[in-house]
């Protein structure tokens, strides 16, 4: 008896591997194209890679890259480097549907449709800063949505900093390249999405959270954020000058399906007891989004962000200091399309 049950554990021990090949990759086109009223049509194309490999998806230099408007009228993109493509004309606009159409040699063509959301309706912006004897400071901002009712809306927000560098040996000041900046905010209206945050403590930090108004649809909506920073110090010979402006963005359905999708797939990626999550496409016969978006721009004032006071301490740059403000228009969306072009990253 003891002998047979020693066979049956050895027997239970052992393991049968069976090779399973899975079937060769095809290599499709990947189009990224995010689009708002302000700017001229940005597109990035790659294609995609199997799943197993350890190679990054490479820029297809050789594609067609267009963008057809019900009227009939076309756009073909311009090259330029690492697999972007940028229009010369057609300005997109409200309400109407746009459709990107990518081709190139060897892959089947690839296309997707969106159009731009209405404009967020965004009141009630303040900001309010105070700082200690560190030069530490700390602004808070507030703002409403005032949501409208009977239809589903999505936002993003963002806070966009322009950063200038006094090197004053030289007698120089250097614009640097707006950036998005994090923010800290215990407001509940940004817990929702616990893939788009990361922890800190008990401190909550986001960089581009997106949430939708099925808490809120129809009704007015209090959100609240936090900045932290260090004030320029008039004794170094280099530093750094900041103005802020708040974006608040209302995004397409595809848009923020993509986001929100591609958020929850890196953040579950690693856990092997994880449901499978795909991320958002509209682009057939091919992977990425083509999605709309639109914002509301609002600086913070510069008395709020130190740079009056710091003026004012520093008489030999105060007529480039008064010159300076926070960043608008394009150049504030700019970081935004950027980040959508560098996809999601999970922190």
């Amino acid at each position: 008896m003891s002998f047979c049950c020693v066979l049956l554990l050895f027997a239970a021990g052992c393991e049968t591997v069976v090779e399973v090949e899975a079937p060769p990759h095809v290599p499709q086109l990947v189009a990224h194209g995010f689009f708002t009223s302000d700017g001229l049509w940005l597109v990035r194309v790659t294609h995609s890679v199997a799943y197993t490999s350890r190679d990054d998806p490479e820029s297809v230099e050789a594609a067609i890259v267009t963008v057809l408007a019900p009227d009939g009228r076309m756009q073909t993109l311009a090259r330029r480097d690492s697999g972007l493509f940028v229009a010369t004309d057609l300005r997109p606009v409200a309400q109407t549907a746009y459709t990107l159409r990518v081709e190139a040699p060897g892959f089947v063509t690839t296309q997707g449709s969106d159009q731009l959301p209405e404009k967020p309706n965004v009141a009630g912006f303040t900001a309010a800063s105070t700082v200690d004897r560190g030069r530490r400071r700390v602004v808070d901002l507030s703002f409403s949505i005032d949501d409208p009712p009977d239809t589903a809306n999505y936002y993003g927000v963002f806070v966009v900093q322009g950063r200038w560098r006094l090197d004053v040996k030289k007698g120089t000041i250097t614009p640097l390249t707006p950036t998005l900046f994090t923010f800290e905010s215990d407001n509940p209206i940004f817990e929702k999405n616990p893939e788009i945050e990361f922890l800190d403590d008990d401190v909550r930090y986001y960089r581009d959270p997106f949430f939708d108004d099925t808490e809120f649809n129809g009704t007015l909506r209090d959100v609240t954020l936090r900045l932290r920073y260090q004030d320029p110090d008039p004794q170094t010979d280099v530093q750094i000058w900041r103005a802020f402006a708040l974006m608040v963005v209302s995004a397409s359905d595809n848009l923020y399906e993509y986001w929100t999708t591609a958020n929850r797939q890196l953040t579950t990626g690693q856990n092997p007891f994880a449901e499978p999550i795909r991320v958002h496409s509209n682009m057939s016969n091919g992977f990425g989004v083509f999605g709309g978006f639109q914002y509301r721009a609002l600086p913070v004032p510069p008395d709020q962000t130190g740079l009056i006071a710091f003026c004012d301490t520093t008489t030999r740059w105060k007529a480039v200091c008064d010159s300076v403000g926070a960043p608008a228009g394009p150049q504030a969306s700019l970081p935004v399309r950027e980040r959508f072009l560098d996809g999601p990253i999970t922190h």
